[in-house]
């Protein structure tokens, strides 16, 4: 007061009620301070106001949560394209052939890698096997012998006595590498209503009824064999090799089957007991093959070799050769294996690449990669003109005879030219199996079976899709001689020798009743092959007699096959696979994921460059226009404290940026749904687990998400004026990039979760796009928790935007007067650290 003087000002002023006059007045102050007073005063200020001085009050987590991840994810950005370009820079300019002599140079070498880096293990090809000139005008000669393997081979037999020359088979006969018996698939199905009103009827019978569709199947897959799987619509063909394959997992399956030497049977469920072991010496081919349209050939092979066969230790050269070695093989120039598939990616752009005969080629390279013993293929020429279609089936059959694997084909009408390239067909009509022989048996087929003569050459598929789709099993037993009142014939039971269940084996194996190989006939020949100068018909290497019982026992194949069969226990250990190759380790978790985190990276990112840039500009400048909306919002133009008005305009604000975090993410479901594609085609050959894919896509959107959250940051933030005067200014900078950081991760994984669990792109929309509704609702940020009924306030606690919302009340109010986290009951749980 000693240096304040007091001045009053009197006026008079008009009632707003009355009508009269009252005497007001204004008091001020004028005060003359010096300047040690001075001091003193601005320092009390200081310590009394929640300012600079209470910045140590920040919690620490946040703060170093925004500064750890922004400074991964702008180190791997550097990291990844850095590396990328340099990669670019490295590549050897492939100049173009341009005479005969560097044809043939090229050849050469790559026959040398061929034998040289072991690829695949292809062993001596059986004599007399036929050659192709598709195949051998790329330089692979079907005779060539890795000599190294016969050695071992040769080595690890010494001493021991041939079972097939005990039993006295051929020896030249191809090595049967799977076989099976009695295979039937059904599912349990309630019976209707109406078919339950008779008393009579079995109690079981009135709840559940089989719906059978494969009843009873045998057949056999040898070594060098190509063999066909076909029959009308709905005859079971698909059926019967999602069961060979493995691949099965629905229905009740019965049946028994010899692989590589192992026996196992199959009492009911999916494919429990053989499915792991078929699934650990086979490659599936689907119909539909699934590739990455940026991808190369190249990348693309050198995908699936790596996830089956590991590192290999002898260089990445030796797998590079070997890769470079199966693109010659399918007929792939050096010019259009680094160049991408092509194909439409996720929104529609369509990327020129693969014409369809040069991917159905590239997916049985794919699959020959692997190193299987067996393939399976569905309906590879689905949607290849007639000559596309014999050169795959051409070069599938040369592949099957070099590297003597066996393969099984579902294929629709094929001409007379692919159906001749078959060693081997299996006929279905509604589920069973109406032949399973050598194609050299049809005439015996026709004259024994159908009574019929043989038709003309050219008409046999036809004929026999025809005799297919018309098939009654009911005529065709009578009249051969059996007499049954069932139309189903259960694994085990006695099957009459006048069967026809019991002709189509004696036809098979022989007429002995003990199955082995008696000369019952003089063979015809359709064509010239491998087998045909067998005139004593099938000769199993073994076979299991029994009554009803005909499986062909395999025996164990050399070195690497029957490594892949020890190698099952290990795979259902720990989830890997080993090939037994030389030079191969088993694939670490580590090395899967590494390589499935490299394709994801490489295709959806680095090689999409458009779709990147253009979400990070997105995010960009939608935080623009709500910093133009929101101008200056948290400005308190000098005042010490924020109004509760203004409190409540601010956290609109707050409200709306974590919205955007949300919703923005929802982009990247259709990139989501082309890759649940790839990863349904790669799942079903046990690849990798699923954990694999999730949190590789998880972990490189997280990425893209942190970079876009600091654009967001760095553009609203000054905008709207969030800043908490309560800490340094770094400290709300990075507290709110941890706040948007935290809502990105959130709607990424609410993405891929509804993406990965939806059906449809449009159920994944509308049930993700459902929930970030019902969790604005439910945040307080726009209705307060107090006004809501006592019996809905629950939802708040599944409500990921009340964590955001609370998060960033506290990160510009924590430390100063304002109430309005407090008022709106936005404190639980009361820190940041607590909401993130």
């Amino acid at each position: 007061p000693q240096y304040c003087t007091r001045n009053v000002d009197a006026f008079i002023s008009n009632s707003d009620g009355g009508g009269g006059q009252s005497n007001e007045s204004t008091v001020t102050w004028t005060c003359n301070f010096p300047s040690d007073v001075l001091d003193e005063i601005d320092l009390s200020l200081q310590q009394a106001s929640p300012g600079s001085s209470d910045h140590q009050d920040a919690e620490p987590f946040p703060i170093l949560f925004a500064m750890v991840l922004f400074a991964i994810s702008v180190t791997f950005t550097f990291v990844v394209f850095g590396y990328d370009r340099m990669k670019s820079m490295s590549k050897p300019n492939s100049a173009s052939r341009q005479n005969g002599d560097e044809d043939e140079s090229e050849l050469a070498q790559t026959r040398n890698s061929w034998v040289e880096t072991d690829l695949l293990d292809a062993a001596a090809v059986p004599a007399g096997a036929g050659t192709d000139a598709t195949l051998s005008k790329h330089g692979h000669a079907t005779s060539h012998h890795d000599t190294e393997a016969n050695n071992d081979d040769d080595d690890d037999d010494e001493g021991k006595s041939n079972p097939n020359e005990a039993k006295g088979v051929a020896q030249d006969l191809p090595p049967a590498l799977l076989s099976w018996q009695n295979v039937s698939c059904s599912y349990p199905v309630k019976k209707s209503s109406a078919a339950t009103t008779s008393n009579d009827a079995n109690d079981d019978d009135d709840v559940i009824q089989e719906v059978q569709t494969l009843h009873n199947a045998h057949g056999v897959l040898r070594s060098t064999e190509l063999v066909a799987i076909m029959g009308g619509s709905g005859g079971g063909k698909s059926t019967l090799l999602d069961i060979l394959s493995g691949r099965k997992s629905l229905g009740n399956i019965q049946g028994e089957f010899s692989i590589l030497g192992e026996n196992t049977t199959n009492t009911g469920g999916g494919m429990t007991a053989a499915g792991d072991t078929l699934r650990n010496v086979s490659a599936y081919v689907p119909q539909q093959e699934q590739f990455f349209p940026t991808q190369t050939p190249q990348e693309a092979v050198a995908f699936f070799a790596n996830l089956r066969l590991g590192r290999d230790e002898r260089g990445d050269h030796v797998r590079q050769q070997r890769i470079d070695g199966l693109l010659s093989m399918i007929g792939l120039s050096e010019e259009v294996r680094r160049r991408p598939i092509g194909g439409t990616l996720a929104g529609g752009i369509t990327i020129r690449g693969l014409s369809g005969g040069e991917r159905k080629r590239l997916a049985l390279a794919c699959a020959v990669a692997m190193k299987p013993k067996i393939l399976f293929l569905d309906e590879i020429t689905s949607g290849l003109d007639s000559e596309n279609a014999v050169i795959v089936i051409s070069l599938l059959k040369q592949m099957c005879v070099s590297l003597k694997v066996a393969a099984a084909v579902v294929i629709h009408q094929p001409s007379i030219d692919v159906f001749e390239q078959f060693d081997r067909m299996i006929l279905l009509s509604k589920g069973r199996c109406i032949f399973s022989n050598r194609l050299s048996k049809l005439p015996e087929y026709y004259e024994q079976i159908l009574k019929d003569k043989m038709p003309e050459r050219h008409v046999i598929p036809n004929d026999l899709l025809r005799r297919a789709a018309n098939w009654d099993h009911q005529e065709m037993s009578s009249r051969i001689g059996m007499n049954t009142s069932s139309s189903r014939i259960d694994i085990g039971s006695n099957v009459g020798r006048n069967s026809f269940v019991h002709k189509l084996h004696a036809l098979e194996y022989g007429n002995n009743e003990s199955a082995t190989k008696t000369k019952t006939m003089k063979e015809h020949k359709i064509r010239g092959d491998a087998h045909d100068e067998h005139d004593d018909g099938e000769g199993p290497t073994t076979v299991t007699s029994r009554p009803g019982g005909f499986l062909i026992q395999t025996s164990p194949f050399p070195t690497s096959a029957s490594s892949a069969l020890a190698s099952t226990s290990k795979r259902k250990k720990d989830g890997t696979s080993n090939n037994g190759s030389a030079g191969a380790t088993p694939p670490s978790t580590y090395w899967k994921f590494s390589t499935i985190f490299y394709r994801n990276l490489q295709n959806h990112y680095i090689r999409n460059l458009t779709n990147l840039a253009a979400r990070l500009l997105i995010y960009g400048s939608t935080a623009a226009l709500l910093g133009l909306i929101f101008w200056q919002v948290a400005d308190t133009d000098g005042d010490a404290t924020m109004s509760l008005t203004q409190s409540r305009y601010v956290l609109g604000a707050g409200l709306f940026l974590s919205q955007t975090s949300f919703l923005l993410p929802f982009a990247q479901i259709s990139t989501f749904f082309f890759d649940k594609k790839v990863f349904a085609s790669e799942s079903a050959l046990g690849l990798y687990p699923s954990w694999m894919y999730s949190v590789s896509q998880f972990l490189l959107e997280a990425w893209v998400l942190i970079l876009a959250a600091f654009i967001e940051a760095t553009v609203a933030i000054p905008m709207m004026a969030l800043w908490n005067p309560a800490m340094e200014t770094y400290e709300s900078f990075f507290i709110l990039l941890a706040f948007l950081m935290i809502n990105g991760l959130a709607g990424n994984a609410i993405v891929l979760f509804v993406s990965m669990a939806s059906f449809s792109q449009d159920m994944a929309f509308l049930v993700g796009s459902t929930y970030v509704a019902i969790a604005l609702a439910a945040s307080g940020g726009y209705v307060p928790f107090a006004v809501m009924e006592e019996w809905i306030q629950w939802l708040q606690w599944f409500s990921p935007v009340k964590y955001s919302l609370q998060m960033f009340g506290m990160a510009l109010f924590d430390g100063t007067e304002n109430t309005i986290v407090e008022l709106l009951e936005l404190n639980e749980p009361a820190t940041i650290t607590g909401n993130m």
